[in-house]
């Protein structure tokens, strides 16, 4: 189920430490399939199998999309 990189928006907060927040929005072109929210592993040719927490947005024009947030 290969997913594409659509965007990556940072996350303005009021945290306390220094890392910043961000979100990545990546799409499927099939809409009549998709993933649940839940916990996936993706994998990625330079950083390996990375376990994240995936939502569904809905579909788009272009495909499904889900989002992924970075905290």
């Amino acid at each position: 189920y290969p997913l594409t990189l659509i965007s990556a928006q940072p996350i303005v907060t009021q945290s306390h430490n220094n890392r910043q927040s961000f979100s990545l929005t990546l799409e499927h072109e099939r809409t009549d399939i998709y993933l649940q929210q839940g916990t996936y592993p993706l994998e990625h040719s330079a950083l390996g199998v990375l376990h994240l927490f995936i939502v569904p947005l809905g579909p788009h024009s272009t495909g499904m999309q889900y989002e992924v947030i970075f905290n």
